[in-house]
């Protein structure tokens, strides 16, 4: 359980630095609250393309997504050997699918350089760049990945369209026009009924507070 802050004291500075696609992310441990390994889910009848499916932790179902469209990634679908992040925010909370998280680290405000200086950075949910050459991560905005992700399931589901699809996105396709989800490696499968015990999960990152 993650203690609370006292007013006027600085802002949490810890990260989860994940990996997707060969690139490096990162996530306030504010937003990203636990790890888990991969595990069977339940796919959702109709869903719209970012929505894997749902999933049953300990008498709580998540849905799973796939961030891919949003961290601007090569879109697959989800294996074995990927790792889980459990995002939440206020009474929102998410399954998101990473390729592996590697550390979760302390990092200063001031290391933080703003990705608006940086030509490269396009995605408007990476608000700074941090570390140099291959251990450059993108930090990104945590809540506004939320709300995009819920904005593009929910705009799905009714069939209407929203800002995240305004982003440019790299999605490989299936043959014959599948879902990613459909194709070979592809890791569905029932969710478990009962509970799911601390088993398989890894150890809870810093600030998990449900």
């Amino acid at each position: 359980m993650a203690e609370p802050q006292a007013a006027g004291t600085a802002p949490r500075s810890d990260y989860c630095i994940f990996l997707r696609d060969g690139q490096r992310f990162a996530l306030s441990t504010t937003i990203a609250k636990e790890v888990l390994e991969a595990r069977p889910f339940t796919p959702v009848p109709y869903a719209p393309h970012d929505l894997l499916g749902a999933f049953n932790l300990r008498g709580e179902v998540l849905p799973l997504v796939n961030l891919d469209r949003f961290l601007q990634v090569a879109e697959r679908p989800v294996a074995r050997g990927d790792t889980l992040l459990i995002l939440s925010h206020r009474d929102l909370a998410i399954a998101a699918v990473v390729d592996q998280v590697v550390v979760i680290k302390h990092v200063s405000p001031w290391e933080i350089r703003r990705a608006k200086l940086d030509p490269s950075v396009q995605n408007p949910l990476v608000r700074g760049l941090v570390g140099r050459d291959e251990e450059q991560t993108m930090v990104l905005d945590g809540e506004r990945l939320l709300a995009g992700v819920v904005d593009q399931i929910v705009a799905g589901m009714r069939g209407g369209k929203t800002r995240a699809q305004t982003m440019p996105a790299l999605v490989v396709e299936a043959p014959g026009g599948a879902r990613d989800a459909d194709a070979p490696g592809g890791y569905e499968g029932p969710a478990a009924d009962a509970d799911d015990p601390a088993g398989s999960a890894a150890p809870e990152l810093p600030g998990r507070g449900r």
